[in-house]
């Protein structure tokens, strides 16, 4: 090889050298890099464990000592997993739990219960919720089993996780709701926003004539009659959406349905009730029969009463009318035939007669003409002849004058109309006489009143009286000492005649009587009573 061969050869070996130097740094850098991201990978890896590790850390403490029971179960049904809650429901150190058969620990009459809870927690649905009581500690405890089914791991053990809940308190607050509910003296019945009956108590058996069975379930619209049942869905949405208690007497006359279709008076009150299920509706149902039977009764009663009270007031009157035209025509004119005689002995025997003596005459003659005074004033009192003879408005003038003139009391009568306008007669205008007559008396007696004012119309309703003073008033729903029968005697006296009566009145504001007659009657009042006798 030449001289200038080896050295062309030399200068190709130190370039080779060059390059491979280059490449050799150039992975000795790179070697560097990777070596900074492993140390970077390994602190990460670190943080992550120590992160995993104090997770791990939190779920065991609070699987440990979460309030409520967790198990794991396997096939057997043996206990694999659990935590201090469920040992502490168990009554059994958990250590002494661990590949124990669950079952020791139910009590005997549910255990087939709990057997069955474990072939659906492996084959049946994805969740499985079973109530049991176990037999811990000699004490029976209630539970709840929520059991998730578990997935499939690749053919590796496997264990049914399971959340154990004592219901111990909750059932018994349970029976004790129940228990009241039985002895509530209504029907209840509780329905969820549905409609659907979830709970019944007995008496909504004896009302409705439906067993128990034949109502959970089912549409509480079956309890109402056909013609309540369109309404009541939208009735119901409306509670829902405000829900608040809503008591008896609150709504209108309500019907039940039993089920034999014979339909029910009812009053209904209704409650919301909260519940883990969500909000429901109780309803308690008051068999109103009885009542309303009493209460019928007592107003044909009060209508007899009325009744009677009507025809003794009409008998009452026919008889004033009668002893005071008897004392008019009778006995005043007997007081006038021995006044017309002594006028006459006096006039014919007066010549032979001593002063004293006719002066005794004169006496016997002016006690003659006092006695016929008071003939005419008790025959008025009882029956004014002007009622009779030119009618109630006449009457009614007449009686405001005479009461002033006696009294002092101003009295004014304002009339709208003429009586044969108002068509009033017979019963009626003996009772708006009456009415007035005893309205003034009261004034009299005790308003300390010095105007009164009676205001006399008729309208398309009938006759229209007020009787309004300016005296002290009193407070009209105020229990009164005594009894005040001039009240009462005008207030039945216009019931009688299906009218309307009312007094307002208030202390140092005077009192106003309002009284109503209908222009026709209902049949059976004082005025067909006055007609027929």
């Amino acid at each position: 090889m030449t001289k200038s061969e080896l050295l062309e050869a030399l200068k190709d070996l130190e370039a080779t050298r060059a390059s491979e130097k280059a490449a050799l740094e150039a992975i000795v850098h790179e070697l560097h890099v990777h070596q900074a991201e492993l140390e970077m990978q390994n602190v990460e890896l670190r943080e992550t464990q120590q992160l995993l590790e104090a997770s791990r850390e939190r779920y065991a403490q609070l699987y440990d000592f979460s309030p409520v029971g967790y198990l794991g179960f396997d096939r057997a049904g043996c206990v694999q997993e659990v935590n201090l809650a469920a040992a502490a429901l168990l009554g059994t150190p958990r250590l002494d739990l661990i590949g124990k058969p669950f079952v020791h620990y139910v009590a005997p009459a549910d255990r087939g219960s709990f057997r069955s809870h474990l072939r659906q927690c492996w084959s049946g649905p994805s969740k499985v919720n079973t109530e049991l009581r176990l037999q811990a500690a000699n004490n029976l405890v209630e539970i709840e089993l929520c059991s998730v089914r578990p997935a499939d791991d690749g053919g590796r053990d496997v264990l049914c996780h399971t959340a154990m809940t004592d219901i111990t308190e909750r059932r018994k607050a349970d029976r004790k709701f129940k228990e009241l509910l039985e002895a509530a003296p209504d029907a209840m019945v509780i329905a969820n926003r549905e409609g659907e009956i979830v709970l019944v108590n007995a008496q909504a058996e004896k009302l409705f004539g439906y067993t128990r069975a034949e109502l959970l379930g089912q549409p509480v619209e079956m309890l109402l009659p056909a013609r309540y049942r369109g309404k009541h869905a939208g009735q119901r949405t409306e509670f829902f959406a405000e829900p608040k208690a809503r008591p008896m007497g609150a709504r209108p006359k309500l019907y039940g349905l039993r089920k034999d279709g014979v339909e029910v008076p009812v009053e209904i009150s209704l409650s919301p009730l909260e519940t883990a299920e969500g909000t429901l509706v109780s309803a308690a149902i008051r068999d109103i029969t009885e009542r309303m039977e009493a209460a019928m009764a007592l107003e044909s009663s009060h209508r007899q009463l009325r009744e009677l009270s009507a025809h003794l007031e009409s008998v009452r009157e026919e008889e004033r009318t009668r002893i005071a035209r008897g004392l008019h025509d009778d006995l005043g004119a007997t007081f006038l035939t021995i006044k017309m005689a002594l006028s006459a002995c006096l006039g014919e025997i007066s010549a032979g007669l001593t002063p004293g003596q006719a002066g005794k005459l004169r006496e016997i003659m002016d006690q003659v003409d006092a006695g016929m005074d008071s003939v005419r004033r008790i025959a008025t009192d009882l029956r004014p002849s002007i009622l009779d003879t030119l009618g109630v408005l006449a009457a009614i003038e007449w009686y405001a004058q005479d009461m002033e003139r006696r009294s002092g009391i101003e009295c004014e009568v304002v009339t709208n109309g003429s009586e044969r306008e108002w068509k009033l007669e017979g019963a009626h205008a003996t009772a708006l006489f009456r009415i007035v007559q005893e309205a003034l008396t009261n004034v009299v007696r005790h308003s300390e009143a010095t105007r009164v004012c009676i205001s006399v119309g008729a309208n398309a309703r009938g006759v229209e009286l007020r009787i309004e003073d300016n005296g002290k008033g009193f407070v009209p729903d105020r229990p009164a000492a005594r009894p005040t029968w001039g009240l009462v005697g005008m207030s039945e006296r216009v019931a009688a005649l299906s009218g309307e009566f009312s007094v307002a009145s208030a202390p140092q504001h005077g009192t106003t009587v309002k009284v109503h007659l209908p222009k026709k009657p209902r049949h059976g009042s004082v005025q067909d009573q006055d007609s027929d006798g």
